[in-house]
């Protein structure tokens, strides 16, 4: 895993780093509309979308936000991407 992912890995757990929001401001800027509007409310009802999205529509959160694919591919050890 890229020293610059938003994943940090501990022996046994996972935790987020800090600036591990870059694709929640980014979304909030106009013209980004990946996400739901209610997912832009907070951060916790973000990263519940992006979980939803990468079951629901992983090819396309893989070539949208890359790095945020791969950290919950990590995570959650799937990648639903590479059956497409």
């Amino acid at each position: 895993m890229p020293q610059d992912s938003i994943l940090s890995q501990q022996p046994g757990s996972y935790s987020l780093k800090p600036g591990d929001s870059k694709v929640f401001e980014l979304e909030k800027m106009p013209g980004n509309d990946f996400y739901s509007e209610y997912a832009m409310r907070n951060f916790q009802e973000f990263w519940t979308e992006s979980v939803e999205i990468f079951f629901e529509k992983p090819v396309q959160l893989k070539n949208t936000y890359p790095e945020l694919y791969d950290a919950i591919s990590l995570l959650l050890k799937q990648d639903p991407a590479k059956y497409g």
